[in-house]
């Protein structure tokens, strides 16, 4: 242990003696980390560690390889030291100890586990409080048996409601605190990520994320600004289409987004609930009256490569600059959302005053949350993805079907 680098965050972690330990950290605060280290130091003392990651995947892609990492700084020798199932996710050492590693997608099966000590990764990302009082009773091996959560705070939720409990010891690290995380990766997500998701994400605040993700007060009105006006001639443009195919559900979105300089200007939004057959003639409809100049965005989600495909080899448009972006490669919608409305809040982003469903769109923005507890995202989804082609640097191929995959 003298050998590994630790703030001293950190080591009040591995040091704490209360039967509820929190860690609050934000983004690259080394919570998985400093998760292993005392999971390690503990099972090397005979004890039973159970590690619960959020998803199998999570566990085996995080909690994992945070374990191999942490048993080498131990210096510790696979075979001798300990040995590892890698199907079952369990490592038995030596002296008898064991760190098993499970997803909190098994739910009631965790009941079967006994252990000494408990830990639970991004906490705050279990919906309910379910989980951890399952894993409460599971502590049966020690008298002075330990839970602990490690997390990135996400708005006030049970998380939180459990750090005011006089049982938890609470030990909150900022992103700024690890002095071991590269200057540019700190500086990409200020510019990425609105002041309020700032302060939860690297600040680790509790804040109330139901409000101020997207405001719409920070669009700035195109038509106020003389020197961008003067600019719009030389504007490139994005028509990006997030599709949907019905008459009574979520809405498919056009939005038109311009770009002069660092600046981004949304001049038009369609909005319409159509099955295929009307949506196709309203894409081409739309095309033909934005021009050729402008780019033609598509999402491509799995269900819709076909519908790509289809509008790809559509002859009216067969002269137009066409783009599929697969948006899962950015992650959640939300995610992708974050860029845009940063760009929103430095002042570089606008709306039109003529823009179709400018109201409605504005209203989008102020509704937004984290939980998805709005009604409608599709114009800031929309938008959001625009502004990702803008930023991807691609070329296109004119008339060329290939272009859209």
């Amino acid at each position: 242990m003298s050998d590994i680098q630790l703030m001293p965050e950190q080591l009040q972690f591995i040091t704490s003696t209360q039967p509820i330990v929190a860690y609050i950290g934000g983004i690259g605060a080394g919570k998985s980390y400093v998760a292993c280290i005392k999971a390690v130091k503990m099972a090397s003392v005979g004890r039973t560690q159970l590690m619960i990651g959020l998803t199998y995947s999570s566990a085996r892609d995080v909690l994992l390889v945070a374990l191999y990492k942490v048993l080498d700084l131990f210096g510790y020798v696979s075979g001798y030291h300990y040995k590892i199932n890698l199907s079952t996710m369990d490592v038995k050492f030596r002296g008898g100890g064991k760190i098993l590693i499970r997803s909190a997608e098994i739910g009631d099966k965790l009941r079967g586990i006994n252990a000494s000590d408990v830990y639970i990764d991004e906490a705050a990302y279990l919906k309910t409080d379910e989980v951890f009082k399952i894993l409460l009773g599971r502590m049966r091996e020690t008298p002075d048996a330990q839970i602990h959560l490690t997390t990135s705070p996400k708005s006030f939720n049970w998380v939180y409601d459990i750090t005011q409990s006089s049982d938890c010891e609470m030990i909150k690290v900022s992103t700024f605190k690890n002095p071991f995380l590269p200057d540019r990766y700190i500086k990409n997500m200020l510019k990425q990520y609105s002041s309020t998701f700032i302060r939860q994400e690297l600040y680790a605040d509790f804040v109330n994320m139901s409000s101020g993700l997207f405001k719409s007060e920070w669009i700035k009105s195109f038509n106020a600004d003389e020197d961008l006006i003067k600019k719009y001639g030389t504007a490139k443009k994005i028509r990006f289409w997030d599709l949907a195919f019905s008459t009574n559900g979520d809405y498919t979105a056009g939005v038109l987004l311009a770009k002069v300089g660092n600046k981004f200007v949304v001049e038009d939004i369609v909005r319409v609930r159509q099955e295929y057959s009307d949506l196709r003639k309203t894409i081409i409809t739309t095309a033909h009256k934005d021009g050729r100049d402008v780019m033609i965005g598509i999402e491509q989600a799995g269900q819709q490569k076909a519908i790509v495909s289809d509008l790809s080899s559509i002859p009216e448009l067969n002269m137009y600059n066409k783009r599929a972006l697969k948006v899962s490669k950015y992650g959640h919608k939300i995610k992708r959302i974050l860029p845009l409305s940063s760009l929103a809040e430095n002042g570089n982003l606008y709306i039109h005053v003529d823009c179709r469903n400018k109201k409605e769109f504005m209203a989008e923005c102020d509704a937004l949350t984290t939980t998805d507890e709005h009604l409608n995202d599709d114009m800031v989804d929309a938008c959001s993805s625009a502004f990702i082609l803008f930023n991807e640097q691609f070329e296109s191929v004119k008339g060329s079907k290939s272009n859209i995959y």
